[in-house]
């Protein structure tokens, strides 16, 4: 748009330089400079919309978002194999288990939050929901969701 509109402007000048063609110069004139115009602020946008991509790439590579590792930078949830889904905030990490069965969400500081998934459950307690594989959460005031008053959530 650009380069068409200086051609435009330059066909222009040269109407104009004829003096009968200044009739028709003119207009083309204007007409180039609003295109000339437009394509400047087309370019414009399009390298701020490339600048703003790459930030957010930048932004979504960096920190850490595997609570394996650490506390994550963003909030993320975690799924296993078989579908279960636990959610670890900003600040929050998982340890885990050699072989993944029991997982605890701990705080920055390593303190259990109460979100955890015990794969193998407790075969000598109690609760018969609790002997096989089961599941905690806590609501966002730290206290425990129940089923029923049970504690022990069902997984997969």
């Amino acid at each position: 748009m650009i380069a068409a509109g200086s051609a435009g402007e330059i066909g222009g000048l040269v109407l104009d330089a004829t003096g009968v063609g200044a009739v028709i110069g003119i207009p083309v004139g204007a007409a180039s400079a609003a295109a000339i115009v437009t394509g400047a602020v087309v370019a414009g946008h399009g390298v701020f919309v490339s600048a703003n991509t790459i930030v957010n790439i930048y932004n979504q590579s960096t920190g850490n978002n595997n609570p394996y590792n650490g506390p994550v930078d963003r909030g993320v949830t975690v799924v296993d194999e078989q579908g279960n889904a636990m959610p670890v905030k900003h600040g929050e990490q998982i340890h885990s288990s050699p072989d993944g069965s029991f997982q605890q969400v701990k705080d920055r500081n390593g303190v259990p939050t109460g979100t955890r998934k015990d794969g193998g459950g407790h075969p000598k307690h109690n609760d018969p929901k609790a002997r096989g594989p089961h599941g905690h959460q806590v609501d966002s005031n730290g206290n425990p969701i129940t089923i029923k008053g049970n504690p022990h959530l069902p997984i997969k």
